[in-house]
C-alpha cells in the first residue's frame, strides 16, 4: 500500500500536470498529445452532450476528436477555471466559447473533466456536462 503522504504529493504533482498542459493548450500549444497523453490514452466524452461525443481509443483517434471538436468554431477559446485534486484524478472545470465558422453566432457553455495520470501521462479523460456528474464520478462532494 502506498502511504498517504506519498499519495498526497502524487496527486498535488498530476494536478500540476494538467495544469500545465491545459494552459499550453489554451496558448495554442500544437501537438501536446506526445508529450503528456499515454499512447493507449482513453478519451471518453460520452457524458458531455457533444455532437462528436464518444469513446476515443489512442492519441490518433483523440487527435481525430480535436479536429472535430474544434473544426466548427472560429477564434475558439477556452478558459480554465478550477483544478481540484480527486485522489485518483483532477477535477478541472472550464469554459469553452467562441462564435460558429458558419454562422458566427457565439457559443459558450461550462465543461466539467476529469485526466487520470500515471507516471505523468494522461491515461484516461472523461469530460461531462454537468457539474454533479462530474463531482459524482470523482467522489467529491461540493
Amino acid at each position: 500500500m502506498i502511504p498517504a503522504a506519498i499519495l498526497r504529493v502524487m496527486s498535488e504533482e498530476s494536478v500540476e500536470i494538467v495544469k500545465e498542459f491545459s494552459q499550453r493548450f489554451a496558448d495554442g500549444a500544437p501537438d501536446i498529445g506526445r508529450k503528456y497523453f499515454h499512447p493507449e490514452i482513453i478519451w471518453d466524452t460520452s457524458a458531455s452532450g457533444l455532437p462528436s461525443a464518444g469513446v476515443y481509443h489512442g492519441r490518433q483517434e483523440v487527435s481525430k476528436f480535436f479536429r472535430e471538436w474544434l473544426g466548427p468554431w472560429r477564434d475558439y477559446e477556452i478558459d480554465y477555471r478550477e483544478y481540484l485534486d480527486a485522489g485518483d484524478s483532477v477535477l478541472c472545470v472550464f469554459r469553452q466559447a467562441g462564435p460558429g465558422k458558419a454562422s458566427g453566432i457565439r457559443s459558450e457553455g461550462d465543461f466539467f473533466a476529469l485526466w487520470y495520470l500515471e507516471d505523468s501521462k494522461v491515461v484516461r479523460f472523461r469530460l461531462f456536462e454537468a457539474r454533479e456528474q462530474a463531482f459524482e464520478a470523482a467522489g467529491l462532494r461540493e
